[in-house]
């Protein structure tokens, strides 16, 4: 006969982990980047894309620099270079004209932790069925995950991208395998469809839920594509978002976003094609061609590993929650450039990781390389490159680069790990 206290015992304790580590969250928000953010005139990263708007909003090419800098009428003396979607001002729209670089910037700060808060209540709301461990899990990675704060600084827009499509994965892709209702599968590919025209690389979930045969919100998720296009032509016009698609988005798979270059083998950068450059270097910015071949191939073979991998349907819950994780954490592996704040997109693969081991779905063999991969994923950056920095003895060399590489072997660590549970087979 089970004890009632302890049961409640149990739910006292996970209460107040959760209560902790959302404090905790509010203090290095507060306490890290609002202190930073507070002070800074230059707006960061966010400055591109708000140059970008009033470039635009004047009849101009927003993906033209040189616009963007004069639009900046000495705020900035550089600006760098615009390369988002063209539906992506539609996210910018509400500002209104005129408004300071410094004050958007703020504003845009808060909407960066709305847009946090937005994505872990869809992420635990869609994740439920998973039982009470979502909950402190999901707290916990968050609070430690010092990519948040990072984001947040920096003015970058990956919490909204995240947001929406974790939202629309939520709507699409119930846990218990059923089809939704019509009216949520195209909700959830709206969502969806603007989480890929903010920014690209939510294409790979609307890739899965193809294999998930999801075809109602895979259609929303196009026919929103289309629309947010041409709601952006008073923006954008068709001319140059022609442009975008055929000149600025292929210089992508090479290292080249839009005229900012810069070198792969840069510390912080999280990507496989990072590997690619050291074996292959190229003087200078960018992917030698070898490199740039190896990393196509490299992704070509993530993603139909992936796809062959999950090519039946998931088994259970975890193991549609596992399955989403793994593709999000391949959207980080394959582009060039992976920098920190990108990494807010592994925080699900981190959660169904933990209760993957928990129910013997990853084999307890990864318990240590999981521990080890979630403690790297969520280590400062910063205070990573100034330890490698400040190692010279012998092996110093070989210290530094292994500290350059542990977030992309984190990554790794953690694909393994969702895709093990995600295929359904008890470790054992």
């Amino acid at each position: 006969m089970s004890d009632p206290s302890a049961s409640v015992g149990a739910r006292s304790l996970v209460r107040a982990l959760v209560v902790a580590a959302v404090v905790w969250h509010v203090l290095a928000v507060c306490a890290f980047g609002w202190t930073q953010a507070a002070n800074e005139r230059q707006g960061r990263d966010y400055a591109s894309y708000h140059y970008a708007l009033e470039v635009a909003r004047a009849g101009g090419d927003p993906y033209d620099t040189r616009a963007l800098e004069r639009a900046s009428k000495g705020v900035r003396r550089t600006v760098n270079p615009y390369f988002y979607p063209p539906p992506f001002l539609l996210a910018l729209a509400w500002i209104p004209p005129g408004t300071p670089l410094d004050v958007a910037y703020r504003w845009w700060f808060w909407l960066d932790e709305a847009a946090l808060v937005a994505a872990v209540t869809a992420l635990a709301i869609w994740w439920r069925a998973l039982g009470p461990t979502v909950g402190v899990t999901l707290a916990a990675a968050v609070a430690a995950l010092t990519a948040i704060p990072n984001n947040h600084v920096m003015g970058q827009a990956n919490l909204l991208v995240l947001a929406l499509a974790l939202g629309g994965l939520a709507a699409a892709a119930p846990l218990d395998g059923r089809a939704p209702g019509r009216g949520r599968e195209i909700v959830g590919g709206v969502a969806l469809g603007l989480a890929c025209m903010f920014k690209m690389a939510p294409a790979l979930l609307v890739a899965w839920l193809v294999l998930r045969r999801r075809p109602v919100a895979v259609a929303a998720a196009c026919a929103t594509a289309v629309v947010s296009s041409v709601l952006a032509l008073p923006l954008v016009d068709a001319s140059t978002q022609l442009r975008f698609y055929t000149e600025v988005l292929p210089g992508f798979s090479t290292g080249d976003y839009n005229g900012l270059t810069v070198d792969p083998s840069l510390f912080g950068n999280h990507s496989v094609p990072n590997w690619w450059d050291g074996a292959l270097p190229k003087p200078g910015n960018g992917l030698s061609t070898g490199a740039r071949w190896l990393s196509r191939l490299t992704a070509l073979g993530l993603v139909g590993g992936l796809a062959y991998a999950f090519r039946r349907p998931a088994p259970d819950p975890l193991g549609v929650a596992s399955q989403a994780s793994a593709v999000m954490v391949v959207m980080l592996l394959v582009p060039v450039y992976t920098y920190e704040h990108h990494v807010v997109w592994a925080i699900p693969a981190v959660v169904v990781s933990a209760i993957g081991l928990a129910r013997g779905r990853v084999p307890g063999w990864l318990a240590a390389p999981v521990g080890f991969a979630v403690a790297a994923w969520a280590f400062d950056l910063a205070a990573l490159k100034e330890l490698a920095l400040s190692v010279d003895h012998l092996w110093g060399q070989a210290l530094r680069g292994a500290l350059q590489e542990i977030k992309a072997v984190a990554l790794l660590i953690l694909l393994v790990a969702t895709v093990l549970a995600g295929r359904g087979q008890r470790a054992g």
